[in-house]
C-alpha cells in the first residue's frame, strides 16, 4: 500500500498549486519532505480531518494511519462497521450550517461527502467542478493522460503529478482530474464497492 496515499488526494484538492503549503504537501506526497509537515497541512483541512478522525476512532488507530486515509479516499475493510454520524453532523451543522446531515446507514467514503454535500469550501462550485472531485476509476487508453471513466465511460486527460510509471490498460484513481493512486485488482474492488455500490 502507498502509505503516502492521503497526501496525494490531499494535494489534488488544493487550488493554488504553487502556494508555500501546495509545494510543501507535494514534496510529502513524493517522499522528499517529513510526513509530520504534511500532517500540520491536512489538520488544516477541517473536514477531510473530521472524516479522518471519525473512521480512527471506530477502528483504534492514529487519525493519520495509511489505512484511515485509504479508507477515505479509495475504500476498505475499515468501513464495514456500523458508524455513528453524530459528531461529524455537529460539526457540519456549527461550522457550515449543514442541517441534513449524513443519512442513516451509510459510510464514512469521500464520495459520500461529495454527493451528499458537494464541495463545501466553494457553494458556488459548477456541476462539473463537484463531478470531478468524486474519486472514479479510470482506464488510460495511452500515454499522454488519456483515460476512460469506469464509472461513467467519459473521457477524460488526467494530469501525473507524482510520476506513476502508466501502461496503456492501468487503472488509476482519480480526483480532480490529478490521478492519485494506480489501482490493483483489490483497490479496483474496494473503490467501486465503497465509492460507488455502498453510495446508492
Amino acid at each position: 500500500m502507498d502509505e503516502l496515499i492521503g497526501f496525494k488526494f490531499s494535494y489534488s484538492t488544493m487550488k493554488d498549486k504553487d502556494s508555500a503549503n501546495a509545494k510543501l504537501l507535494y514534496s510529502v506526497a513524493m517522499g522528499t519532505h517529513d510526513k509530520r509537515a504534511g500532517i500540520q497541512i491536512i489538520a488544516n483541512f477541517p473536514i477531510v480531518t473530521k472524516w479522518y478522525e471519525l473512521i480512527a476512532k471506530h477502528n483504534n488507530l492514529d487519525v493519520f494511519d495509511p489505512l484511515v486515509a485509504k479508507a477515505y479516499w479509495i475504500g476498505n475493510s475499515l468501513l464495514d462497521k456500523s458508524y455513528d454520524f453524530s459528531e461529524i453532523n455537529n460539526f457540519l451543522e456549527k461550522k457550515y450550517s449543514i442541517r441534513n446531515g449524513v443519512p442513516e446507514n451509510s459510510i464514512p467514503h469521500h464520495n459520500l461527502h461529495v454527493n451528499n454535500f458537494g464541495i463545501i469550501s466553494d457553494s458556488f462550485a459548477s456541476d462539473k467542478k463537484v463531478k470531478s472531485c468524486v474519486v472514479k476509476p479510470v482506464e488510460y487508453k495511452d500515454f499522454t493522460g488519456l483515460a476512460i471513466s469506469l464509472i461513467d465511460n467519459e473521457k477524460q486527460i488526467v494530469s501525473n503529478p507524482f510520476d506513476f510509471e502508466i501502461k496503456q490498460g492501468d487503472i488509476g484513481a482519480v480526483h480532480r482530474n490529478t490521478l492519485c493512486a494506480l489501482l490493483d485488482e483489490d483497490a479496483l474492488y474496494n473503490l467501486r464497492k465503497y465509492g460507488f455500490e455502498k453510495q446508492q
